[in-house]
């Protein structure tokens, strides 16, 4: 936990720096239909919202999990088992789809 008490606000400044940048907010005056998209701007729904929730819980959680582990066994243990979980992915993959490329190998890769 003191890790993740160290880490969490050096994530949140981060966010608060880069989404004005990369995200359109909808600050510059009145509403245009090019507009409706923009972060402020945005219809939310209770659905939305829960899911917005939902995730920021869920990103949390693991987190927690991998500082936990980290804690738990060493950084080394917890590479290796990250290595395994993409071995066994990808065995997984190849066989429901009898199939392997590059492509399918990267898109797994960042799990």
């Amino acid at each position: 936990m003191q890790l993740m008490d160290n880490y969490c606000p050096y994530a949140a400044g981060l966010l608060c720096v880069l989404v004005p940048i990369f995200e359109p907010l909808g600050f510059k005056g009145p509403v245009t239909p090019s507009q409706t998209d923009t972060l402020l701007n945005y219809k939310y729904t209770p659905v939305i919202v829960g899911a917005i929730l939902l995730t920021a819980v869920l990103g949390l959680l693991v987190s927690l999990s991998t500082f936990l582990v980290i804690g738990a066994t060493s950084s080394l243990t917890y590479n290796v088992v990250g290595a395994l979980i993409n071995f066994s992915l990808l065995s997984a993959y190849y066989l429901r789809y009898r199939t392997y490329s590059l492509l399918s190998s990267l898109s797994l890769s960042h799990l």
